[in-house]
């Protein structure tokens, strides 16, 4: 007699990407009980992982061809229905949740618009267009409409000088080494056997950072100190590469498959430098951001189409990609959580407490960065951060390309 048991469930890690989204979209239709919303479901979820919730199922929403192919219009509506039912018991003065309810209008607006666009137009009140004139008219706007005719994103930061900081690096053995030969550079400047115009020296890691004044300085102080300390690996840093970070790669595409579809959709030349550098998993491992090394040419088209690139039948977004580090516990610059000793720094208003616990989240008088140290932005608002600005204008000034904008996501 053939058994009845039900096979063991696939772990998740064996999951495609579709399986996961259609894991995830039916978790949030578990929110419903015979059909309605079940209040005591919702409440039971806490507050920032009901956002994070939201984000998801309005991200796989927005993804029209995935979302009409797991879920059919009944299921479509139910999704809705829970996401409405959330925002209308949500706090209307959190900028996370008026976000959400902006993205959830247009995505109901874009769905009722699809159902009509495709309608022909009258041409004046006494008849409509022919088959002929509608497509003629679709084929001018397709002419002359390109993305670059968008104007520049807000959130970009503008970009007034590229020339790069007169700094000279020396390698050390360890971090003991490195702060030796700091104090030897200190030393030899208060007796004047250092003439090099210093402006800063500091030990960081298994590296001693110097900077001067300018690049006549820069090539006096390296004669200088191979003088005074004989062998020693001492440089300016090199211009590196150009990095971009594409984002919301479907998790099972094969990097090396990706990386030819660009240059294929994108008309990149075979010669254009797109290299792999990292990737890391979102959205429960059902996507991916890559983050590729590329050649001026390629990031100046990144910018030419305003932060997007082609890929099949779509576009993918894309942004700039510095690898600056912060820590998320102090917010401090130059260093990560795994190696602060701090307690945790609230990032709108920079006292020492959790920042999902802070009073004052909508209150911008309150808001302090502790990145900078300075009232009137929280420490993500990296448009008007001091700090942030000077390392970004840092690896800007280090960077192969001659930067107009910073394109952020």
């Amino acid at each position: 007699m053939a058994s009845s048991s039900q096979p063991p469930p696939i772990p998740e890690s064996q999951l495609t990407g579709l399986e996961l989204t259609k894991k995830i979209l039916e978790s949030f239709l578990k929110l419903m009980t015979k059909n309605k919303v079940d209040p005591a479901k919702i409440t039971a979820i806490e507050a920032p992982q009901r956002k994070i919730m939201l984000k998801n199922i309005l991200d796989i929403s927005e993804n029209t061809p995935v979302f009409s192919l797991l879920a059919d219009e009944r299921k479509q509506k139910k999704i809705y229905h829970i996401i409405k039912a959330i925002l209308a018991e949500s706090d209307k003065e959190d900028e996370d949740y008026k976000d959400i309810e902006s993205r959830f209008t247009q995505l109901l607006l874009d769905r009722k618009q699809g159902t009509t666009s495709n309608k022909r137009k009258p041409a004046n009140q006494g008849g409509f267009m022919t088959a002929a004139q509608f497509n003629s008219c679709l084929k001018i706007q397709k002419t002359f409409h390109t993305i670059s005719d968008k104007e520049i994103p807000s959130n970009w930061i503008k970009i007034t000088s590229t020339l790069r900081e007169p700094i000279v690096f020396i390698d050390a053995k360890d971090e003991e080494e490195a702060k030796k030969i700091k104090e030897k550079i200190e030393f030899n400047k208060n007796e004047l056997k250092i003439s090099a115009e210093i402006t800063n020296v500091r030990a960081s890691g298994d590296r001693v950072i110097t900077k001067l004044t300018n690049s006549t300085q820069e090539t006096i102080f390296i004669q200088e100190i191979k003088e005074l300390l004989g062998e020693i690996n001492i440089y300016p840093p090199s211009l590196r590469d150009p990095m971009i970070m594409l984002y919301k790669i479907p998790a099972m595409v094969n990097t090396d498959e990706f990386i030819a579809d660009l240059r294929k959709f994108n008309n990149f030349n075979s010669d254009d430098k797109i290299i792999f550098h990292k990737s890391f998993n979102i959205l429960f491992n059902a996507y991916k951001n890559i983050i590729l090394r590329v050649s001026p040419a390629i990031r100046e088209e990144l910018e030419r189409k305003r932060g997007s690139l082609l890929y099949k039948c779509s576009t993918i977004k894309a942004a700039d990609y510095f690898g600056i580090l912060r820590c998320t516990r102090c917010l401090r610059y130059g260093h990560l959580k795994t190696v602060c000793g701090s307690q945790s720094i609230c990032k709108y208003c920079a006292d020492f407490h959790l920042s999902d616990d802070c009073q004052h989240k909508l209150n911008s008088i309150k808001f302090k960065c502790a990145s900078c140290n300075q009232a009137g932005h929280t420490a993500d608002d990296k448009k008007n951060c001091p700090e942030y600005l000077k390392q970004l204008n840092h690896v800007v000034s280090i960077t192969n390309y001659a930067y107009s904008y910073v394109i952020q996501d």
